[in-house]
């Protein structure tokens, strides 16, 4: 794990020591997407504050052995190299199927246009990929 974690991880809950939090928990960690471009585009669209939301595959989580994200829960974003990049905390979790997906959610994710088509194009090349590369098949409904 990077020093820049662990650094952000102690920063983050020096400076809200009125939470009940114990800071020797494991430190929740990770990346945006499967490839260094996007990730570090997205870590970038996150500090900028374009980036509010992110969309998961519940099935991705499931193979992965990985808990379905919980409001309040508190994650540190790096890039692809692992270095910390903001801490970010969950306010809202949907179950939505992927046609389902509406301007809101398309918007707040903050990638391209922010339009509904951009994102389906986007997550649908990304679900395909995915899937692939770990041996689902997808479907939009």
């Amino acid at each position: 794990m990077q020093a820049s974690v662990v650094a952000m991880w102690h920063d983050f809950n020096a400076a809200n020591s009125d939470s009940q939090r114990d800071s020797a928990l494991a430190i929740p960690a990770w990346h945006f997407c499967d490839n260094p471009v996007d990730a570090c585009e997205c870590a970038r669209l996150v500090l900028l504050g374009l980036k509010r939301a992110t969309a998961l595959s519940f099935r991705e989580l499931e193979l992965a052995q990985q808990p379905i994200p919980q409001v309040n829960d508190l994650n540190i974003v790096t890039d692809w190299a692992g270095v910390a990049q903001c801490v970010i905390q969950t306010t809202r979790v949907q179950q939505v199927r992927f046609g389902d997906v509406g301007e809101e959610l398309a918007k707040l994710e903050g990638e391209g246009d922010g339009s509904r088509a951009h994102w389906l194009a986007r997550s649908l090349a990304r679900a395909l990929t995915g899937g692939k590369r770990i041996g689902l098949t997808f479907s939009e409904y």
